[in-house]
């Protein structure tokens, strides 16, 4: 089977199963695509995960435990699992406007050495149940009654984030992103470079974020570019500090200045020729 599209989600949270099944399942695609989502809940979940209405779904738990926040270890077990051309990448709660994957395949074909980004509206949780929790209902999804889209379209987003949407203006007008500005959520990545890349490097785990940012500068480091695509829009629950999804308790062990300075000082050894653009082995998502 050809494959064009590799989707992959990491999740450690209760709910929002539906509204990737929404988002998936309602997708215009001129192509064969599979959805990869790595959750750490996969034993409990095993069974809901079969109602998931669409071809090509995988359904995996991280390639290792981890006591610690890894967010690090679910995207590198979703990358070596992939085998899509492109990797569009998403994260739990989030809904893809039907055109969403033929936007990132026809940018991918048409502009190649970059890949395309997007705006992300972020948009209060809905009410929700008290504990004890339900694994028949608040694991597969957060709303009292089943979602659908049209619940969007009665909210304001409480805001709209896009890292680095000010970036260099090409003669061909696309806005180049620098790859310390690079989110992952919203972007797509050929696999080829992911797999030059050998990951995400898993020494970030136990903080927050800034493996996003290694791994954008890293590309950029081998001639990959990152562009901004405006008109193109995804929609996704939660807010930090607001109303927060239940889930897996994890300490962080690294605050995200620590993870920004290590990421910093990484690439400036990759650029003087003293350590490989390469996750080193041990750290990468094919070890």
């Amino acid at each position: 089977m050809d494959i064009k599209i590799s989707v992959i989600l990491t999740t450690a949270r209760f709910g929002g199963f539906d509204v990737l099944q929404n988002s998936m399942a309602h997708q215009n695609f001129d192509g064969t695509f599979e959805t990869v989502i790595v959750d750490e809940f996969y034993e409990e979940r095993r069974d809901l995960a079969k109602r998931m209405s669409f071809d090509n779904f995988i359904h995996l738990p991280p390639k290792r435990k981890c006591t610690i926040y890894d967010d690090s270890l679910g995207m590198n077990t979703a990358f070596a699992a992939a085998s899509g051309d492109l990797v569009v990448v998403l994260a739990d709660y989030t809904w893809a406007p039907p055109g969403y994957l033929q936007a990132h395949w026809d940018f991918h074909k048409a502009n190649p050495g970059w890949s395309m980004s997007c705006y992300l509206d972020r948009y209060p949780l809905p009410p929700m149940k008290a504990e004890p929790y339900s694994i028949e209902r608040d694991w597969w999804s957060v709303f009292q009654e089943d979602f659908s889209p049209s619940w969007f379209d009665n909210q304001e987003p409480v805001y709209q984030e896009r890292r680095g949407s000010v970036g260099k203006i090409q003669a061909d007008g696309k806005i180049e992103i620098p790859g310390d500005h690079v989110y992952l959520l919203g972007d797509s990545v050929p696999l080829s470079v992911v797999k030059e890349l050998g990951g995400i490097d898993e020494r970030f785990c136990g903080g927050y974020s800034a493996n996003d940012i290694d791994i954008g500068m890293r590309t950029n480091h081998i001639g990959h570019r990152w562009a901004l695509n405006p008109h193109v829009r995804l929609k996704k629950l939660t807010l930090s500090g607001q109303n927060q999804v239940p889930g897996k308790y994890k300490p962080r062990i690294r605050t995200p200045e620590d993870n920004y300075r290590f990421a910093m000082n990484k690439i400036e050894q990759i650029r003087a020729g003293k350590e490989s653009v390469k996750t080193p082995a041990g750290w990468g998502a094919w070890d």
